[in-house]
Formats: structure tokens, C-alpha cells, sequence
């Protein structure tokens, strides 16, 4: 099956700004009913139904004969060579609790290999893409990874296992930051205002991850292995920046 990158980016940011309309309303709603899901860190609202019920409807009357994989809904069509991957709200609890980082995505995929990938930052209104081989963009604009020499900033989060790694990470001069939004996280480093990630994570959340090779970042796992969708542990960052982390990690 071949595809019509472009056309399909456009739907894609598209109904992503719709869903970001929804969000902005519902932001200062005090009844976004949040509850967990699976487990005591896994929460939803009833916008993170909402939106995924927009985008899904959207999508699937363009493009009945691709899948789907959403945080909030089984697999459909999940046989199908090319998918959907939705995450409604990234930074679920930032949303319910009125603090203005979190993101609305989509990405589409081909077993465990992405080829596009949009997400948007809500409350900065800066929509961030990136298409396979064709670099990454916000409201537009080509965006890079930093190369910094020395330093650096990390988004990671300290219930994941590089629990043990936070030490080591500091010493060598690296400042941890978690913003509790990966999809921000990661268009933060693509956009040279981070510079790495370290995280472990589901598909709807790693999926973005394309933002930052396609700005010039480097995607591994945290053995430094090539990275998958079939996999759940992510380091990424500038060449450099990726290449002190890596290290640090390998001498725990």
C-alpha cells in the first residue's frame, strides 16, 4: 500500500487543531472528572474521551482501511499494514490540573517503524511534525536538536528504572527536569530546547520520538540499540549529548 504523506500529514494537523479548540475550552473546566485507569499513575478525563472520539471518527471515515492504536480504545484493524497511533492528551494530569503543558498526537506507523508523527502543544499553540526522511517542523518552521559541549538538560521520570542512573546523570553535570508530557518532552529536544530524553513508555507516547531523529537527534534504546516501537525504553538527544548519557548509563 503506498501513501500520500503529505495529504495524510494535513489531516493529521488538521484535526489535531480541532482537538486542541476542544481541550482549550474544557482547560479551565473544574469537573474534567479525572480518574485512573489500569492504575494509580494511569488517569484519564472525560476530554481525553472526547478527543479521542474526534480524531477516531475522523480518521477512520478518511481512512476506513488503515488501523488504529489509541490509549484509550483497543486495536482496530490492527492487521492492517499501516497505522494510526492517537494519544488525545499527553499530560493528562497536567490538563486536569490546569497546568498549560500537554499535547494532543498522532502519528502513523508500519509495523514498529513511524513514518509521520504530529503533536500539539496545546496552550503555546505550536504544532510540531515531522515526515521520514524529511526533517521536522513547528507552525512551519525547520527545528534542530542542540548541541551543547557540556551539560545538558533531561527529561525523564523518576518511577521509571533509570531510577538508579539519576545520580550518576547529575555528577557527570546534567540537570533532570519532567515535564509529565513526553510528546512535549520530545519536541522540546527537537526543537533544541531540551537536550535529551531518558524515558520508558507505550507506543502513543513514544511514537513522537521521530520528531527528534528528523531534527538531527539520535533514537536508541538505553542500551544504546536500535530503537523500535516494539520496545519501551527511549534515549534520544543530540549526537553528542546522546553519546555522554549513553555512557553514563553503561558505566552504572
Amino acid at each position: 500500500m503506498e501513501i500520500r504523506a503529505e495529504e495524510i500529514l494535513e489531516d493529521m494537523k488538521c484535526i489535531l487543531q480541532e482537538v486542541g479548540t476542544l481541550l482549550r475550552e474544557g482547560f479551565t473546566d473544574q469537573n474534567k472528572d479525572l480518574h485512573t485507569k489500569k492504575n494509580a499513575n494511569d488517569f484519564v478525563t472525560k476530554y481525553d474521551t472526547k478527543a479521542n472520539q474526534l480524531i477516531l471518527d475522523f480518521l477512520m471515515k478518511k481512512y476506513p482501511s488503515f488501523g488504529f492504536l489509541s490509549e484509550e480504545l483497543p486495536e482496530i484493524n490492527s492487521k492492517e499494514d499501516f497505522y494510526f497511533i492517537i494519544d488525545p492528551i499527553d499530560g493528562t494530569i497536567n490538563f486536569a490540573h490546569s497546568i498549560p503543558i500537554f499535547c494532543t498526537g498522532v502519528a502513523l506507523a508500519k509495523g514498529d517503524e513511524v513514518f509521520l508523527c504530529a503533536t500539539y502543544a496545546v496552550m503555546q499553540n505550536e504544532l510540531f511534525w515531522a515526515i521520514k526522511d524529511k526533517g521536522a517542523f513547528c507552525n512551519g518552521r525547520q527545528i534542530h536538536v542542540a548541541d551543547k559541549g557540556t551539560g545538558g538538560r533531561i527529561q525523564t521520570r523518576e518511577r521509571e528504572p533509570q531510577l538508579s542512573s539519576f545520580p550518576s546523570l547529575v555528577n557527570a553535570g546534567f540537570v533532570l527536569g519532567n515535564f509529565n508530557s513526553l510528546h512535549y518532552e520530545l519536541a522540546m529536544v527537537a526543537s533544541g530546547r531540551c537536550d535529551a530524553t531518558l524515558t520508558a513508555d507505550a507506543p502513543w507516547d513514544l511514537c513522537q520520538c521521530l520528531l527528534v531523529l528528523e531534527a538531527g537527534g539520535k533514537i536508541t534504546d538505553h542500551k544504546g540499540d536500535s530503537f523500535t516501537l516494539a520496545k519501551t525504553d527511549l534515549l534520544t538527544g543530540s549526537p553528542n549529548v546522546h553519546t555522554r548519557i549513553l555512557s553514563v548509563l553503561k558505566k552504572k
